[in-house]
């Protein structure tokens, strides 16, 4: 249970600033064809699997636990 609060707390913290990176993008004027719905969505996918990737032992012992 430990090992899935970290992987959702590092989710949760790369999710929220990447949507706001995007989020941002696209009220400057960048053009997309996206809908927004599709861009949070793939935001917290990406989140996601960060999280799970940095939770794996080869990554953990690059970055020094």
């Amino acid at each position: 249970m430990q090992g899935f609060k970290k992987l959702l707390a590092i989710s949760t913290v790369i999710s929220i600033a990447h949507f706001f990176e995007d989020l941002a993008l696209v009220i400057i004027g960048r053009y997309t064809d996206l809908h927004l719905g599709i861009i949070a969505v793939s935001v917290i996918l990406f989140g996601l699997f960060l999280g799970v990737l940095s939770r794996h032992p080869s990554i953990k012992r690059f970055l020094g636990e």
